[in-house]
Formats: structure tokens, C-alpha cells, sequence
């Protein structure tokens, strides 16, 4: 558990859920995968990774989904999410689950998931508040400093498009 995560459970009440990111032990050899997929073309290699790296993590995932589904039974943990590109699990939970899930050997670690920008649909759209952290509803800085509050002024706000960016980290090599 890390130093951010143990202050935030001092800081809250027993049956308060807290959301976490939970880090899987067991890491996928990445280097082999590069190995397997060098004579592929680009769709085989999509398909194929794609398809080894899910098939990882849900096997890898498989005991700590088991307790997390059985500490939902008992409303100490809600809203579970796996994530299989980084063997990841995110999930609100209580202090109590939270300890219980910190024994697992298969558990690298637990940390706090304190931010997340989200839009504000009950106001104006162009504005982000920080989930969790009152009075923080103000449009952020990377937003200002490309300049997308003078796009929206002109009538352009991107209404129909999603976007959406999986940032898996850098291969120097």
C-alpha cells in the first residue's frame, strides 16, 4: 500500500470507499512478445498482441477478480475495472478490503487513484473539475495552453468526436 494510499485511508471512515489502482505482481515478458510478432504484418501483430496480452492478464487477474467479486458481494468494494494492457485493476473499496487485498502475494501493490478530469455535464462543457477534490471546476492548464478555449469562442467544440489516448510508456530501444 502506498504512503498516498495509507493517508487517504487514515483520512476517511471505515465503510467509505476509496477508488484504487491495484498493480498485478506478475509482469508479461514484452521482449518475447517483440520476438513473436517481427515477421507479422501490422494487422497480424495488432491482433496477436492484443490477443496474448488479454489472455495474460486475465489469467494473471483471475484470484485477485475472485475476492474482488466476493468483497462486492458484501458492498466493501464497487465498480471493478480491469485494464489488460498494463495488468492493472481499478475499483472503489473500503480501508477494511483494501487491507484484506494488501496480503495477496499476486499483488504488487495498491495506490491511490486520486485524480481523474472529467467534463462537468451539469454546467458549461468547456469547463473540467478534478473528481473528488471540491472547488477545483476551472478549465486546466493543458487545455489553455493550446489555446482550445479560442477554437470553442469560434464555435468549434468537437461535439460527435471522441478521443481517447492508451499511453502504455517508451521503448528507448
Amino acid at each position: 500500500i502506498t504512503k498516498q494510499l495509507t493517508e487517504k485511508i487514515q483520512s476517511v471512515s471505515s465503510g467509505e470507499q476509496i477508488r484504487i489502482n491495484i498493480t498485478l505482481r506478475e509482469k508479461f515478458d514484452s521482449q518475447r512478445l517483440i520476438t513473436e510478432v517481427r515477421n507479422m504484418s501490422k494487422e497480424e501483430r495488432r491482433t496477436h498482441v492484443i490477443s496474448v496480452l488479454k489472455d495474460f492478464s486475465k489469467l494473471s487477474q483471475e484470484g485477485v477478480v475472485a475476492e474482488l467479486n466476493s468483497l462486492e458481494r458484501s458492498a466493501r468494494v464497487s465498480s471493478v475495472k480491469t485494464y489488460w494492457i498494463a495488468n492493472v485493476i481499478n475499483c472503489m473499496a473500503t480501508p477494511e478490503a483494501i487491507m484484506e487485498l494488501a496480503k495477496r502475494s499476486d499483488i504488487a501493490g495498491i495506490d491511490y487513484d486520486e485524480y481523474r478530469i472529467v467534463l462537468d455535464p451539469r454546467e458549461n462543457e468547456k469547463a473540467f473539475f478534478v473528481e473528488g477534490v471540491p472547488g477545483s471546476r476551472e478549465i486546466t492548464w493543458n487545455v489553455l495552453k493550446i489555446n482550445a478555449d479560442e477554437v470553442w469562442a469560434l464555435g468549434l467544440n468537437g461535439e460527435g468526436i471522441i478521443v481517447s489516448v492508451i499511453d502504455t510508456g517508451v521503448n528507448y530501444d
